[in-house]
């Protein structure tokens, strides 16, 4: 079969079924370099070209964590090319080789410790926008792009049944938008960062922006997991820590403290019961038993 399109134009139309700006923006990164890796058409990629560019990966030093991203939005490419019926199911080179490349990382490992979490905290203090960055990160469970997507008019005092309080307006994954509570100490946080802002920024202005391309342009996801990799290395984190880790811990957490599961659930924004309950199995292991640091 002969594509009547370039890798590019693939790419742009796979793209757009994405509604997160975040997500198009690391995908296109990633598969920009995948193709000019493989520098064919995709459909006449083969399991070895997958082979070989997990052999550059680990040459340049790319982590566990950081190969399984990319393989994941490989996957996603080809998955959509076979639904689109451009390419067959058995043209699809990731079946079966992403998943042999791929480590297991056992979900116990991928935790922060209150003590790591502590030290996070006072590393990422003296900086307003890295400590609200964290802060929002840990006590939220938002995934990274995520929280990079929250704009200032997206934090909002609600009236709830359960109670009144501050929450952001979240764009989820797949494009739903929910609101997530913010914790007293994060909305001081994310206040801090506020007035720390030399020029006062517009309502529909990004809350975390890069500190090196204009008070207003957002930081993006590759840069936020530098700047955290970064406060990991200086909080004596040894672990490979990746920003996704505030995730696991946070609805950790939540479920030793007593939460509903599909509550908690609800608040990760898991579309299947099935990932909450991965938690839960953790726990029976000893996993979680953290509690939520104050910030």
């Amino acid at each position: 079969m002969v594509l009547e399109k370039t890798n590019l134009q693939i790419i742009d139309d796979f793209l757009s079924t994405k509604k997160s700006e975040q997500t198009k923006k690391v995908y296109r990164v990633e598969l920009q370099k995948f193709a000019n890796f493989v520098n064919k058409s995709f459909d006449e990629v083969t399991n070895w070209d997958i082979i070989d560019f997990n052999k550059v990966l680990m040459a340049n030093s790319k982590s566990d964590a950081t190969r399984q991203r990319i393989y994941s939005t490989i996957r996603s490419l080809y998955t959509w090319l076979v639904k689109m019926h451009v390419i067959s199911a058995e043209q699809n080179p990731t079946n079966g080789t992403i998943e042999k490349l791929t480590p297991h990382v056992d979900l116990e490992n991928k935790f922060l410790t209150v003590k790591e979490v502590e030290a996070f905290k006072e590393k990422a203090k003296p900086n307003a926008r890295n400590y609200a960055m964290v802060a929002v990160l840990a006590t939220t469970g938002l995934r990274i792009s995520e929280a990079l997507g929250i704009n200032w008019n997206d934090i909002v005092y609600l009236e709830t049944p359960e109670g009144s309080g501050w929450f952001a307006s979240v764009t989820r994954k797949g494009g739903k938008k929910q609101n997530i509570f913010l914790p007293d100490g994060t909305y001081e946080a994310l206040m801090r960062l506020r007035r720390n802002i030399p020029i006062n920024p517009k309502d529909d202005s990004p809350v975390f922006t890069s500190l090196f391309a204009g008070q207003h342009k957002r930081i993006t996801a590759t840069g936020a997991r530098k700047t955290l990799e970064q406060i990991a290395k200086a909080a004596g984190i040894e672990k490979e820590f990746t920003p996704h880790w505030f995730r696991h811990t946070f609805v950790s957490q939540c479920i030793a403290a007593g939460a509903n599961p599909r509550d908690v659930q609800w608040q990760a924004g898991h579309s299947s019961f099935r990932t909450t309950e991965r938690y839960l199995h953790a726990m029976s292991k000893g996993v979680g038993k953290f509690f939520p640091v104050k910030f």
